[in-house]
């Protein structure tokens, strides 16, 4: 009796391991192989060429031309866990002022300085070998800003005077990457509002060729969704469309990739922009940039 009692406990024991290893075999990743999951399935889909809205730690630079109208931009930031604090930092090069505005947010042709955080909360497992992610969500928050001066004649003398102005964007980001895997990259889709309050001049020039009037604040609340997706482990495509409510305007645009040589990348952005006083139209640009990440 106390031998069959042992082998029944032996054998009940056995199915309980069997039973437990494939949940041990796929539990959650934690430390350093939660770590190697990120860069290997977070990074390269939610790669964000432009720097619009970077959603990783990854140090990065890039500089997007339209025409005469250059603009670069660098990105640093350091991670706590599944969470990122960064900064950004954007200058025009050239101060051409183009047909088309490009940027919706305003700041393109201002030096700003800007300062994001993202959560990501995700659960990365190990199945039959393969590192899988089903979902992935993301809430970042942006904000950016800049001092600038606006010369303007005196209405009465015609003498230069200057007013100092606050630019500013902020922004709330909600994504989800869907159907990632170490074998296959997945689709990020995301929806972003922006709230952009940034100056601009209009109307007439007095003799002396200064605006005759001083700078208006121009407000904007912008909504925009996203999708980024890499073909492969160098090629990708990110598509959005971007909609501004006071003045109706729409701005489609499409952004290929290429990632080559370790570090470096480049690509092109196509898109058209909705006509508003007197602007829009169909835009291109060509960029080149740098990112700390070679995946």
């Amino acid at each position: 009796m106390m031998r069959l009692n042992l082998d029944t406990a032996i054998v009940v024991n056995v199915v309980l391991l069997m039973a437990a290893s494939p949940a041990l075999a796929q539990g959650e990743l934690f430390g350093p192989d939660r770590a190697a999951a990120r860069a290997a399935i977070i990074e390269p889909v939610v790669f964000d060429p432009l720097l619009i809205a970077p959603l990783t730690p990854e140090p990065q630079g890039v500089v997007d031309v339209h025409g005469s109208d250059v603009a670069g931009t660098a990105h640093i930031a350091v991670s706590n866990g599944d969470d990122s604090y960064g900064v950004l930092a954007s200058a025009p090069l050239s101060a051409d002022d183009p047909s088309t505005s490009v940027d919706p947010r305003g700041l393109r042709r201002h030096a700003s300085l800007g300062f994001h955080l993202t959560n990501l909360i995700w659960h990365p497992t190990r199945r039959d070998g393969d590192i899988v992610a089903p979902w992935a969500l993301f809430i970042s928050a942006d904000y950016r800003f800049n001092r600038a001066d606006y010369d303007f004649a005196d209405p009465k003398t015609l003498e230069r005077e200057t007013d100092t102005r606050l630019n500013d964007t902020a922004s709330m980001l909600f994504g989800a990457q869907l159907f990632s895997s170490s074998q296959r990259p997945g689709y990020f889709f995301a929806f972003s509002y922006i709230y952009s309050a940034v100056f601009q001049q209009f109307g007439a020039l007095a003799s002396n060729g200064l605006p005759l009037e001083g700078p208006t604040k121009v407000r904007g609340n912008l909504l925009r969704i996203e999708m980024r997706h890499p073909f492969t482990r160098q090629i990708g495509l990110n598509p959005s469309v971007t909609y501004e409510k006071n003045s109706g305007v729409a701005t489609v645009d499409v952004t290929a990739y290429v990632r080559w040589w370790r570090h470096a990348y480049g690509g092109g952005r196509v898109g058209h922009e909705g006509m508003h006083a007197g602007v829009g139209g169909a835009f291109a640009t060509v960029f080149v940039g740098w990112t700390g990440s070679n995946r």
